[in-house]
């Protein structure tokens, strides 16, 4: 009961949110879209504080969360980043340690340019007990909100298979935020949150399109990471993950 009457004080956050936004929309006259931008950001505020106060009451149960991996990756550094609801340095993490677990070191820059980086046949076979670890981790300090299984349910739901398409895998895009007005966004757009604003499955970030010191357009990124078939290799690969998502899931 206390669970549903909380979600309902959200969704009428939300809704007043929306409220706002459409008459801020109406409207020209200056001082009225300063006041509506004012309650937006209250109603905004008013979220993250329930969000937070929900996170510190969990806090005591946290370590009963366990997480096991087959090849000796740590996983106590992202699951203190997620408990801190640290989204961003937790993504930069999820990539690096997705690099351990299948031996290869992250490194920003190689020679020529090129960042190491996932390949197909890696997303295939990645360890099953690693990859529900993330998962697991990602799912319940967002309580739902993000992980690659979140991902996975939208994308199906969207019609997607592990063929690609690329009606459908835009569609995802705009569905879990990556992709706004006809262009997928920059990594620095991302939303590292969970206020109102931010799409359910919007995180982690892609596979290989993690946090990039030196690339910041995003279709920029991908066609340097890959070959003129770029951004459909770079979804296939998305999609293979989820693939092994599944497999893992029944194994276990």
């Amino acid at each position: 009961m206390y669970e549903e009457k909380l979600q309902e004080t959200i969704r009428n956050y939300e809704e007043q949110i929306a409220e706002f936004r459409c008459e801020l929309s109406k409207t020209h006259h200056a001082p009225t879209k300063f006041e509506l931008r004012k309650k937006i950001e209250e109603c905004k505020k008013e979220i993250e504080k329930i969000n937070q106060e929900e996170f510190q009451k969990s806090i005591p149960k946290r370590k009963l969360i366990e997480f096991k991996s087959e090849v000796g990756v740590n996983y106590t550094r992202l699951q203190d980043l997620l408990a801190a609801q640290n989204w961003k340095e937790a993504d930069a993490e999820t990539h690096n340690l997705m690099l351990k677990a299948i031996n290869k070191v992250k490194l920003d820059l190689l020679l020529f340019g090129e960042r190491e980086r996932f390949r197909k046949h890696e997303a295939d076979t990645f360890p099953c007990t690693d990859l529900l670890t993330i998962d697991r981790l990602w799912c319940h300090y967002s309580k739902g909100h993000f992980g690659y299984s979140v991902q996975k349910r939208i994308y199906e739901k969207l019609g997607g298979t592990i063929d690609y398409n690329e009606k459908i895998w835009e569609k995802f895009g705009y569905q879990v935020g990556w992709r706004v007005e006809g262009k997928w966004i920059p990594y620095g757009d991302y939303k590292f949150s969970l206020n109102g604003d931010t799409k359910i499955g919007h995180l982690p970030s892609c596979i290989n399109a993690a946090p990039q010191n030196v690339f910041q357009d995003f279709e920029t990124l991908v066609m340097c990471l890959f070959p003129p078939s770029a951004i459909s290799e770079w979804m296939n690969l998305q999609m293979r993950l989820f693939y092994r998502l599944e497999f893992c899931s029944c194994q276990g």
